[in-house]
């Protein structure tokens, strides 16, 4: 654990090194690429830059920081960049259909989540979309395909289990 926070230590900057604007820009700049150098998601930035500016406002708070510099610092996330899904990375439906049946094998949460991943794959809905999913929202014939309307999207966090 000694070596672990000397490490953070070394490579951190000092608090009040954060009054420097350019150094907050360069902070903004990182929240806005991946560790592999690409661009981030747009959702990405958004929730790293919230966090970023919530820590600075608890270095106000601490009294470590003046102000917070975020709001004086001229910066715009990067316009969003399409990403593209690699083919060689979706299964096909044989596939697809094993996954879920293996998924399915691990018992009761294993049925509720391969609806969850049936919704995903066969729906191409997000998971925030398939968790709020209710069952007034689907029409599920015998045979067939049904519809599911996606009214709802939100943040996942609050579980897989219905729980709301």
């Amino acid at each position: 654990m000694k070596s672990i926070l000397a490490w953070i230590e070394r490579k951190s900057v000092a608090t009040s090194s954060l009054s420097d604007r350019l150094l907050v820009h360069k902070a903004l700049d990182a929240c806005a690429r991946r560790l592999d150098g690409k661009a981030a998601a747009g959702t990405v930035i958004a929730r790293k830059r919230a966090v970023f500016h919530q820590a600075l406002s608890l270095a106000v708070d601490a009294e470590l920081l003046t102000e917070n510099p975020i709001p004086s610092v001229r910066w715009k996330a990067p316009e969003r960049v399409e990403e593209e899904v690699d083919p060689a990375c979706v299964p096909d439906p044989a596939h697809a259909a094993a996954l879920l049946a293996g998924v399915r094998a691990q018992g009761t949460r294993g049925r509720h989540l391969e609806a969850f991943f049936g919704c995903i794959y066969y729906a191409a809905s997000r998971p925030g979309e398939t968790v709020w999913l209710k069952l007034r929202d689907c029409e599920l014939p015998r045979r067939g395909w049904g519809m599911l309307r996606l009214n709802e999207s939100r943040a996942l966090g609050h579980g897989l289990d219905g729980q709301r």
